[in-house]
């Protein structure tokens, strides 16, 4: 995604040049308080390390309880006047809650939560909230580089799904944030890759046609971090003489027959850990924690029955679920030491 690409160049930016990340001031209070209040003391009871975290991120949609069409302060006759309307959540906006297959008008609850491989407890790391048609790969950018950057918190592993499988944030985790991210790759053209036009790839890393040509050199594509070639008969006029059979077979388009290769350095298509082994598998079963996390806030601390507009306001009530979600872990930690102690 470009989007993500002009993040992570922003953000590698703004940490060479040392300057300042920006937090909103309401997002900065939150997690403040949610640190002083509950990560100090899960970590002095040793469910978390600010300095070694394994964490997972996602996003879940919250509803706005107003109008997205605004509220009508005129006096006209006629309810599809063209006069100016009052908004109560002029931040809120219609998104898809992909788990209820359906629309919603409201925010976007980004949340990274804390996991351990020694323990169950999953605890709210840190809380961002943003507007609901916003795609969780660009909070999730957010979200990662602030509670890198301005919380000071180390993170080892970061578990996220397929949204966030952008080279931008593999390329951002290996150089800014120092973490290793377990993203599984997202599979929405696998279809394209059928009637492959590549034979094989010389030496020189160079991909060979049907036809037994080398394919045209057409660039290099940063934001990607992939390499562009071409048909040689159709990208190049000196290669027109070219005997091909497979020249109406290849590719309909006039543009020819395109393919990509990466570099052996690509963070996306080769991570530090294989997406094949065990340990990959293991690590990134992890990554549901983060739908167990929402779900003790939305339905047994009840974040969804907080009626409200504004997204401050509801941002403050996610900071009262994720308090309890610390609070019953701490419970739960001092029932366990007890029935061992008896």
């Amino acid at each position: 995604m470009k989007i993500v690409a002009r993040l992570a160049d922003r953000f590698q930016r703004i940490a060479q040049n040392s300057q300042e990340v920006y937090v909103p001031y309401a997002e900065k209070m939150v997690n403040d308080i949610l640190e002083l209040c509950c990560l100090n003391e899960s970590q002095s009871r040793k469910l978390l390390d600010k300095q070694h975290l394994n964490v997972s991120g996602d996003g879940s949609k919250l509803r706005a309880y107003s109008k997205s069409n605004g509220k009508r302060i005129c006096k006209c006759d006629s309810s599809s006047c063209e006069c100016p309307r009052f908004f109560n959540s002029p931040d809120a906006s219609w998104g898809y809650d992909a788990y209820r297959n359906c629309y919603v008008f409201g925010y976007n609850l980004y949340q990274i939560n804390s996991w351990s491989p020694n323990h169950k407890y999953e605890l709210p790391a840190y809380l961002m909230m943003v507007t609901g048609s916003r795609h969780d790969s660009v909070p999730g950018m957010f979200a990662m580089n602030r509670i890198t950057q301005v919380m000071g918190y180390d993170v080892d592993n970061g578990c996220f799904d397929a949204a966030h499988d952008a080279t931008g944030f593999y390329r951002i985790s290996r150089d800014l944030w120092k973490m290793r991210p377990f993203i599984p790759l997202n599979t929405t053209n696998e279809g394209n890759t059928k009637n492959l036009p590549v034979s094989s790839i010389n030496e020189e890393g160079i991909p060979i046609c049907q036809a037994g040509h080398q394919m045209y050199y057409y660039g290099y594509c940063k934001d990607r971090d992939r390499i562009k070639w071409r048909c040689p008969i159709k990208a190049a006029k000196k290669n027109q003489n070219l005997k091909c059979d497979f020249i109406d077979t290849c590719s309909p388009s006039d543009y020819g027959r395109v393919v990509y290769t990466h570099p052996k350095d690509n963070p996306r298509l080769y991570p530090h850990i294989p997406r094949t082994s065990q340990k990959w598998q293991d690590t990134y079963d992890h990554r549901t924690s983060a739908e167990r996390v929402f779900k003790r806030e939305k339905n047994d601390f009840k974040l969804t029955s907080f009626k409200t507009r504004s997204k401050e306001r509801l941002l403050f009530y996610s900071l009262l679920t994720a308090i309890a979600v610390h609070v019953d872990a701490w419970f739960r930690q001092d029932n366990q030491e007890k029935k061992k102690a008896t």
